[in-house]
């Protein structure tokens, strides 16, 4: 009876070491973010992003700050590229913490299509997202469009 009481115990604390279930809160904030980038529909964001929410990438470095920054951003790519899509792969959660990793397509005003993969950490405080820092491979996105990279060229000295 002693083993008993002391292997439950034991449960108890580890189970009680763990982050909080939070998968539904990102199952509501990925699918509306999602369908923003996807479809243009951002009646979903203001439930589910923080009107400070901070978003960060590397390709090309910048940062867009506020959801009205967001809303800006998302329409000027899916002008920019006709059918834009972000395809999820894989999302992780783990408490105020979710990892995303996905393919981005698209296509330009000349007919080009382009793919390229990425991945973001997303953190989120109370039910909405604050904070997306992304990387995706903005070399093989422009290389689906056409452009190429070339070394540069002997300055002859």
């Amino acid at each position: 009876m002693r083993r008993f009481v002391l292997a439950a115990l034991a449960l108890t604390v580890l189970a009680a070491c763990q982050p909080p279930d939070t998968s539904s809160e990102w199952q509501a904030i990925t699918d509306a973010y999602l369908a923003a980038w996807n479809t243009g529909d951002f009646s979903g964001l203001d439930a589910v992003i923080a009107q400070d929410f901070v978003h960060r990438t590397t390709a090309p470095a910048t940062s867009t700050v506020g959801l009205d920054s967001l809303r800006t951003s998302i329409t000027a790519t899916r002008t920019t590229y006709s059918g834009f899509r972000v395809t999820v792969e894989e999302l992780v959660t783990m408490g105020d913490r979710a990892t995303l990793r996905y393919v981005l397509t698209g296509t330009d005003s000349l007919g080009a299509q382009s793919t390229a993969n990425g991945i973001s950490v997303l953190r989120m405080t109370n039910g909405t997202l604050v904070e997306e820092v992304g990387v995706w491979d903005a070399l093989a996105w422009m290389g689906g469009l056409g452009y190429v990279l070339s070394p540069p060229t002997d300055s002859g000295g």
